[in-house]
């Protein structure tokens, strides 16, 4: 069994893909290295989350926290704070409309 501290799910669903998931899941990985946290984040790739409209899409669990509009720079910070120092980034939390 695991010894993550987080689980992390980015969307694997097409929209997202062709949005540039698999670079976004290298700099994800590349950042939870450089931080030191890849053995307490496990990152999934997942089936569609069914919020195409506001991808790439990542859920984070314990939680769930679902950021949204994901890119290099956003992924950066989520690592930084919320996996790193354990606290959300509120700004990048998708809004209600986007979790419908």
């Amino acid at each position: 069994m695991s010894e993550a501290k987080y689980r992390v799910y980015l969307c694997g669903g097409p929209h997202c893909s062709a949005k540039g998931l698999g670079g976004l899941r290298d700099h994800l990985e590349l950042e939870l290295w450089n931080h030191r946290l890849d053995a307490c984040v496990d990152v999934f790739v997942g089936s569609c989350q069914d919020h195409c409209d506001y991808g790439p899409n990542m859920l984070i669990w314990p939680g769930p926290y679902r950021y949204a509009q994901l890119n290099r720079a956003t992924l950066t910070e989520i690592v930084e704070h919320h996996l790193r120092d354990n606290t959300p980034v509120q700004h990048l939390l998708a809004t209600p409309e986007m979790r419908r």
